[in-house]
């Protein structure tokens, strides 16, 4: 019964059946003499080798999500920037340095690599 309730499933899924036409089907392969179960089988196995497997019908499609524009406020390597700028404008040497073109503090520069890094990322 278990591979007759399989090749039922399977004809199914390659139908697009409803929830409700799968419990029919699983309600009528219960109901269904020991007997004639081979005859059902049979009878499955028949189509099943011609149909091409489709989508069930509870599937959603959803168009894939457009990615977001380099500069959107949502973008992950904003957030790094905003911890960089905050550390930027209270650091003296930070902000000698980028009049200077010199290096930026131990602090700074670790921040200011990870928004570059996460920048090329996105």
């Amino acid at each position: 019964m278990a591979q007759l309730l399989a090749l039922a499933m399977a004809y199914c899924d390659r139908t697009g059946a409803s929830d409700k036409a799968r419990a029919d089907w699983r309600s009528d392969i219960q109901a269904t003499s020991p007997g004639q179960r081979e005859g059902l089988a049979a009878y499955l196995r028949g189509p099943l080798a011609k149909l091409v497997p489709t989508a069930p019908a509870s599937t959603t499609w959803r168009k894939a999500a457009k990615p977001l524009p380099k500069f959107h406020r949502a973008q992950p390597w904003k957030a790094i920037d905003r911890a960089f700028q905050a550390h930027y404008w209270q650091c003296p040497d930070c902000k000698v340095a980028g009049r200077t073109g010199g290096p930026l503090c131990p602090q700074g520069q670790p921040l200011k690599d990870a928004v570059d890094q996460a920048f090329d990322a996105a």
